[in-house]
């Protein structure tokens, strides 16, 4: 029986050309400089009216340097060639020619005879970024090429951290570390070591987001905290027997917050107990010990040895499936069990017929089952169905009625008596699932006020005739693309199908010729052994190939004892779904094998859709002048510091630069094309930069970025081989420097709250996001920079968005659930968080993507350009997925972050929860808050920023009109909204709206001080008039409130750099002020943020009392008249 395909590619050869001589790090090129200074710089290119620093072939020094080290490189394999020092080996050539003094005219007819008939070519054995082959899963899935193959240390030169043991990888993920056979680790040697878990040459990385990554956090026996919410169950691995305990689950909602709750009582174990288990052995004793044997895209597989069993674990899975190992069977050393709690309401249900499983609690008798086994508790009111894979022989040890467990296990199999029998061929199949979660309606949490014992009936006939197909450990998430570039991807979700029943799988292998691939499994033919069954998702059903399983298609009426179906999703015959309430809205029963949906992919832009209104030109001309002064803080400019925001601040100078750019085009188009008319008068009074001024700002936005990616950085980022990706060492900040450069320890690896958690994989895709916008900047208005740089920015993109296995360098896709579509932010912080994964800015995610593509699309032109087909082919990738990326996060953040209530068929949550907008959306929690505040304008503000030309894609106007008003009363009610720059996304969302005029206006009454705030520091003037002017007409806007003007209404004391009081004298007392908070009083660290940081009394006292120690420091809230603390009445 084919069981557990490994899917995984084979890794690519990055050890092409590995006796070329050593690279030599190029030297000034004196006489190509004279030859440059003799050329003039054009400036700006002709035909487009953009700025340009690379309009014309000798327009700079750089550009000559790299136009050499190209024709050079690509006779090399360039992509291996440059991967040590970054040159590649024949410029020592050039440098010798140049000593002998040849001009560069000939040294360029030199060059080309080096370089000779092979220079535009390259080897079709690849090129060290895998694009001259694919391999093939073993589910018939072609694999998708990697971005690179180069390794970070080895071929790129970036320094390896080895972490502690104490935060690597458990050793319950050793059999995920080990590499297929004939993989390779992209020329890794393991020098650091491993640290005791597996030979470092030969691992892959792991996952560190993954929706199931508390299950991979496993350091001893399990807790409370290792359970998983796979929609709608929750399961986790502690119960008092070894397996996998599964809750039903129902939704508790309030004003704030939506969860996901349970009883541990109520929850039923799918596990095994040692034969020689009986009433006075204390299961509490036995380990509960598992390892992860697989982890794929949209699973994982637990295995306990000791029992010989095992459970693939997915999300939608409507019922638990373990797989009992036939060596522990045969030798009859463990026994499948099924363990609750609960007492049975009545003797179990045999087969569907009238008999009934004798219990005892003394010696039971076993019985015979052929396929199934129905059970309905008292105290949970839950009705439960296991089935198995053959017939067995099953002893039940309960008191019908009363108290105490209820367990019932698998002692033999019915053909013979003993599982020592020779003849035993194939492992024993048990599936678990809750076909009735209200059997006689008395349970107030799952039941309805009108329960039907018909529909639930139904709902067991629905289990029971899928029951025998359920996936496997080879599942998969895969995708491709319109050759036409016609915008549309097609995702594919392989749920790797296989069956319970050996007959069938037989049969179907032999009718499709012993391959189970898509291609060789027709729909029609797999429907004749049952096809799999899964729950769907509300975003899912918008889109899915597949109709719901209803009553029509499988005889009977709905299920009415679980939530309705939200009424959009009706089949042909009007049949409403069988269906289940989730924390994500109702999730519904569907049958396939593999899914798929088309998902529209965004378009990217550096400029909107449309041109600023004429009647903004002017004030967006006087800010961009000012703005393109900007400059970062003298340490991000060195690299030091946080890589959030040192990516927030580089990505608003690349902002400033790009609508800068987009002023010049429109008042300063091609000397053959006139200036639009609407335009003419606009651009006569407006003062537009300097190219200077422009070239400038250019060359220190890519000085400011490059520092961080080239390794010169003081707070360096590093590679991390343990989990496998790109993570910064951490800065010890004193105010001016960090204080452990030079340091062979990394900080940011020992302290968790550093650095928001970068080097534990927490936000990684919002900081690297920044970055890569900015370099995609930096590489448009200077490509030569971007060539040069490639495989550095590269190393960003792939830690947060490789798509192959064939990198093994990163997981794939580090952030996304394909499953939900959204990206988990939080990464493998210790202990697990116990409500499970999180993300919370949910549109620093959709920018992070957008950055990905803006990158990959930049640097396609300027491969194209430059004749590399194959490097090409590779942005042109990096291009798609970041769009595909971007496509499925706004489709999901649309569903779940972004609440409609006038809009019933998009209901998600429960109308108990009272706001437009969720502020973190956790795996079994939503919650309006965040994680740096409570202020009711935060949740909003953290899902509009940045602003960049993918918001408008992100934000539609039917949901903008319904948080509008929230959104600007609570902004408009609190000064620091307007302190710490949230006001500019609320004018954004004033001008989305529909009221731009006075969004424009509103903008110079915002307090300088706001653009360098810890919420405003991302944001400029120019950028966010660009936002407000570019906004699409309203034919209908809403009507405006009085909380709709800035300055009315608003206190703002002049700002002062002094601690005094904190503007409440009465509760900001020197007791409150010297209250400990952590390892500091309240005093020491709001007057470290006025000293250090640059903020404002105001700005330090309301950072320290209303958001980071409210409890402690609460009465220096500026924001409130008064304020309770340890030491406040």
């Amino acid at each position: 029986m084919r069981m557990f395909a490994n899917t995984k590619g084979n890794g690519g050869d990055a050890h092409a050309n590995e006796n070329s001589p050593l690279m030599m790090t190029m030297t000034p090129l004196s006489a190509i400089e004279e030859e440059r200074k003799k050329k003039k710089n054009p400036g700006m290119k002709k035909g487009d009216g953009k700025f340009d620093s690379t309009a014309s072939f000798g327009s700079s020094y750089a550009d000559m340097q790299d136009e050499i080290e190209d024709m050079l490189c690509e006779s090399e394999k360039d992509a291996v060639q440059k991967k040590r020092s970054g040159r590649c080996m024949t410029q020592k050539w050039v440098l010798l020619l140049l000593g002998m003094g040849i001009s560069s005219y000939f040294l360029f007819l030199i060059v080309m005879i080096l370089v000779g008939h092979n220079g535009s070519s390259s080897s079709s054995s690849g090129d060290g970024h895998g694009h001259s082959s694919s391999s093939s899963s073993s589910t018939g899935t072609t694999s998708i090429p990697p971005f690179s193959t180069m390794d970070p240390v080895h071929d790129l030169s970036l320094r390896e951290y080895t972490r502690s043991d104490q935060t690597s990888p458990p050793p319950s993920l050793h059999k995920l570390r080990q590499l297929s056979d004939g993989d390779s680790n992209n020329g890794s040697d393991g020098a650091d070591g491993d640290g005791g878990n597996g030979d470092q040459s030969s691992t892959i990385a792991l996952p560190t987001n993954a929706w199931y990554q508390n299950m991979l956090q496993l350091y001893g026996e399990p807790e409370s905290i290792h359970r998983l919410y796979v929609c709608p169950y929750m399961v986790d691995v502690v119960g008092r027997v070894p397996g996998l305990r599964m809750h039903q689950t129902h939704i508790d909602a309030f004003n704030d917050v939506v969860q996901a709750s349970f009883s541990d009582q109520f929850g039923m174990t799918l596990g095994a107990l040692p034969a020689e288990w009986d009433a006075d052995l204390k299961t509490e004793e036995l380990s509960k010990a598992y390892t992860v044997s697989h982890a794929t895209e949209l699973g994982l597989t637990l295995e306990w040895d000791d029992y010989g069993m095992e459970t693939p674990i997915v999300r939608g899975m409507p019922y638990g499936t373990m797989i009992y190992n036939e060596d522990k069977l045969e030798n009859a050393e463990t026994f499948p069990t099924l363990f609750t709690p609960s007492s049975l309401m009545h003797a179990a249900v045999i087969d569907a017929t009238t008999t009934k499983l004798r219990c005892s609690n003394d010696d039971p008798e076993a019985v015979v089952v052929q396929s199934e086994i129905q059970m309905t508790f008292a105290q949970s009111d839950m009705t439960w169905m296991a089935f198995f894979s053959e017939p067995v022989l099953i002893k039940c040890h309960a008191t019908i009625g009363g108290g105490g467990p209820t367990i019932i296990q698998v002692v033999g199999l019915a053909n013979r008596s003993a599982y020592n029998d020779d003849s035993t061929t194939s492992p024993l199949v048990v599936r678990l699932a809750v076909s009735n979660p209200c059997t006689n309606g008395r349970n107030p949490y799952t039941c309805k006020s009108s329960t039907s014992k018909s529909k639930h009936a139904d709902f067991a006939v629905v289990l029971r005739k899928h029951a025998n197909v359920y996936p496997g450990s080879g599942t998969s998430a895969r995708y491709s693309f319109d050759e036409d570039d016609a915008g549309v991807a097609s995702v594919k979700l392989d749920w790797d199908p296989h069956f319970m029943h050996r007959d069938d799988l037989t049969a179907l292998e032999a009718q499709d010729g012993g391959d189970l691939t898509e291609e060789a499994t027709p729909h029609a033919s797999t429907k004749q052994q049952g096809e799999l069954l899964m729950f769907a998702l509300p975003h899912h059903r918008d889109r899915l190939d597949r109709p719901m399983v209803t009553s029509s298609t499988e005889g009977g009426t709905n299920d009415d004892g679980t939530e309705h179906n939200d009424g959009n999703h009706d089949d042909d015959n009007g049949d409403e779904g069988f269906c289940r309430s989730s924390m994500l809205g109702s999730t519904c029963l569907v049958e396939g094998n593999r899914w798929q949906m088309a998902e529209t992919l965004p378009s990217l832009s550096f400029w909107a859709p449309r041109r600023p209104r004429a009647s903004s030109i002017r004030a967006i001309g006087k800010a961009v002048v000012a703005d393109l002064e900007y400059e970062l803080p003298a340490f991000f400019q060195r690299g030091a510091g946080d890589t959030y925001f040192s990516g927030k601040m580089l990505a608003k100078l690349a902002r400033i630069l790009l609508v800068a750019d987009e002023l010049n085009a429109i008042c300063r188009p091609d000397r053959h094309v006139r200036v639009d008319d609407e335009y003419v008068e606009p651009c006569k009074n407006t003062t537009l930069p300097s190219h200077a001024a422009f070239q400038t700002a250019v060359d220190r936005l890519q000085r400011s970025t490059q520092v961080w990616i080239d390794g010169s950085a003081e707070t360096p980022f590093v590679y991390d081989r343990r989990w496998g990706g790109v993570t910064s060492c951490g800065c010890l900040f004193d105010g001016t420097k960090c204080s452990n450069q030079g340091s062979p320890i990394c900080p940011a690896f020992e302290d968790q709250g550093l650095n928001f958690g970068n080097a534990y994989y927490n936000d990684q895709h919002f900081h690297y996001g920044y970055h890569i916008y900015a370099a995609s900047v930096v590489a448009h208005f200077d490509p030569a920079w971007g060539r040069r740089h490639w495989e550095q920015v590269l190393l960003l993109v792939r830690s947060i968005a490789n798509p192959s296995e064939e990198d093994t360098n990163f997981p794939r896709h580090r952030h996304k659930d394909w499953y939900q579509g959204s990206s988990w932010a939080s990464g493998v912080p210790l202990p697990p968080y116990l409500n499970g994964k999180n993300q919370e800015s949910s549109s620093e995610a959709i920018a992070a993507y957008e950055a990905v593509g803006l990158f990959g699309q930049v640097m396609e032109k300027e491969w194209e350009r430059k004749g590399d087909g194959q490097k090409q082919e590779a942005a042109k990738a990096v291009r798609n997925v970041g769009r595909l990326l971007a496509a499925t996060e706004i489709r999901s953040v649309q569903r779940y972050w972004h609440i409609s209530k006038s809009d019933a068929s998009l209901k998600v949550y429960p109308d108990a929860y009272n706001h437009n907008v969720i502020g973190i959306v956790w795996s079994s929690m939503a919650q309006f808050g965040t994680w740096f505040g409570n202020a009711a304008y935060l949740p909003y503000g953290i899902q509009l920023l940045p602003l960049t030309p993918i918001s408008e894609q992100r934000d539609n106007l039917q949901w903008m009109n319904e948080m509008y008003y929230p959104f600007s009363n609570a902004c408009n009610k609190d000064f620091t909204c307007t302190l710490n720059g949230w006001s500019f996304l609320e004018l954004a969302a004033l001008a989305t709206v529909g009221h731009d005029g006075t969004a424009l206006e509103s903008v110079d009454e915002l307090p300088e001080e706001a653009y360098e705030s810890a919420g405003g520091n991302g944001h400029s003037k120019s950028n966010t008039l660009w936002y407000i002017a570019t906004r699409p007409e309203v034919e209908d806007p809403i009507a405006m409130t009085k909380y709709d003007v800035r300055g009315q209404g608003e206190q703002r004391p002049a700002p002062s750099f002094e601690l005094t009081d904190c503007y409440r004298p009465s509760t900001c007392t020197d007791a409150v002020l010297d209250n400990v908070a952590g390892k500091y009083t309240c005093r020491e660290r709001i007057a470290w943020l006025i000293d250090s940081m640059r903020k404002s009394q105001w700005e330090a006292c309301a950072a320290i009392a209303d958001i980071e120690y409210p409890y402690e420091c609460g009465g220096g809230n500026p924001n409130r008249a008064g304020g309770k603390t340890k030491n406040s009445n």
